[in-house]
């Protein structure tokens, strides 16, 4: 968080889908993230990927996201791409995820 903080990004964190949906049903839509982070793998066996369409599909909008795992699996990186999210290994390169934030934005 700190290092997004440091590149002039307004971060905020939720621990889940649900979270994310409450945080964005307080705010103006102007003012709704231009980006989503997600690890793949949450809490309770549930995936990053669906909490990402769940809070775009919220917002009735595509905004870029990137999905964070140290998952390399094939299926998990198929998924990924079929669903046009963005990908960063782990461990975490901050100039690889720099990288393509400025791509996706």
């Amino acid at each position: 968080v700190s290092m997004l903080g440091l590149w002039g990004c307004d971060v905020h964190c939720v621990a889940s889908a649900e979270q994310g949906l409450d945080f964005i049903a307080t705010m103006p839509a102007e003012t709704w993230p231009q980006l989503i982070l997600a690890d793949y793998h949450l809490d309770q066996g549930l995936l990053g990927t669906d909490a990402i369409a769940e809070i775009r599909q919220a917002m009735d909008q595509d905004t870029p996201a990137i999905v964070i795992t140290a998952d390399r699996s094939n299926e998990m990186k198929h998924l990924i791409k079929e669903s046009g999210f963005g990908l960063v290994q782990k461990p975490l390169k901050p100039a690889v995820l720099r990288k393509l934030i400025n791509r996706l934005l």
